[in-house]
């Protein structure tokens, strides 16, 4: 088969899984072998190989003068490939492995005789990652002493779903659903509650604030969050974090405030502003339609 290159093998193995339904990809590599010619490593991956294959015919080692119903030879300078190595690298879907969970992978052999001792693959629990959990306890403040800051704080992402996020995106919107700002946190510390300051807002402008947690699988949390179903009241007060895959920050009072007032389920809030110019009205005292309409002694403002 043309010149026996590793695309050869490749496309030799390729004839047993014309029409697949799956979206599996083989991989080949050759090296030279001690008795001449090459030996083959093969690797399959994708979802065919998630479930039992009850017959997975890649190669026969067969001499070239049998007569087998099971496909044709790959020939090495006219003799059978002295020696295939095959790997299966399987691919569980999220319906079947929860991540943060630690698991122990034994593998075993198969055929018509009968299964083969299972081997661990580690001695360690293998653990599936997912796009982190969400942010947790997610507040927003009005700055005293700013027009044009606000000030949030959160914890760490939970649940662990195999890996800590890499990074925190606060993304600022404004009251027409706009991106005003946005700010990364890449310091990580998730047994401590983050903080910042947002400067450069406009004040007297509502905003809503949202936390995003990040890491190597993703942005926002798992991407099924988004499925979930609020009819029985469960997620109350988290269901557009879910939704969202990401934790709305709450607008709170700071302990020390004064005529600070907090609304349940409203997640705008206003930046300070200077109060509006006083509305002054002049009258005269004690009545304008009254008799004694102006006064020497007195003034209505």
């Amino acid at each position: 088969a043309g010149d026996n290159s590793s695309e050869d093998m490749k496309s030799h193995i390729g004839l047993n899984f014309d029409d697949s339904p799956f979206n599996e990809d083989i991989a080949v590599s050759r090296s030279p072998s001690k008795n001449g010619g090459y030996s083959y490593h093969v690797t399959f991956t994708g979802p065919a190989f998630s479930h039992r294959v009850d017959e997975l015919f890649v190669v026969s080692n067969l001499d070239p003068w049998s007569d087998s119903s099971c496909g044709d030879i790959f020939h090495v300078d006219g003799l059978p490939s002295d020696a295939v190595s095959i790997d299966v690298a399987t691919e569980m879907d999220a319906g079947s492995l929860l991540p943060g969970t630690g698991y122990y992978v034994e593998i075993a052999a198969v055929n018509s005789a009968g299964s083969g001792p299972f081997v661990s693959t580690s001695s360690l629990a293998v653990i599936p990652r997912s796009p982190p959990g969400l942010a947790q306890n997610c507040k927003v403040y009005a700055v005293p002493t700013s027009s044009t800051s606000l000030k949030v704080e959160w914890d760490g992402a939970y649940p662990y779903l195999g890996g800590d996020p890499t990074e925190y995106k606060i993304t600022f919107y404004d009251d027409a659903g706009s991106v005003s700002a946005t700010h990364q946190v890449t310091t990580i510390d998730e047994s401590s509650t983050y903080s910042i300051y947002q400067d450069g807002l406009i004040p007297g402008e509502l905003y809503d604030v949202v936390i995003t947690a990040i890491n190597s699988q993703g942005e926002g949390g798992p991407f099924w969050y988004a499925d979930v179903d609020s009819s029985d009241n469960s997620l109350a007060g988290l269901y557009q974090d879910y939704a969202q895959r990401s934790c709305f920050a709450v607008p709170t009072c700071e302990i020390w405030s004064e005529e600070c007032t907090e609304d349940d389920g409203d997640f705008s809030i206003k930046t300070r502003s200077a109060p509006e110019p006083p509305l002054v009205t002049v009258a005269t005292y004690p009545s304008v339609g009254g008799p004694n309409r102006f006064s020497s002694e007195a003034l209505l403002v």
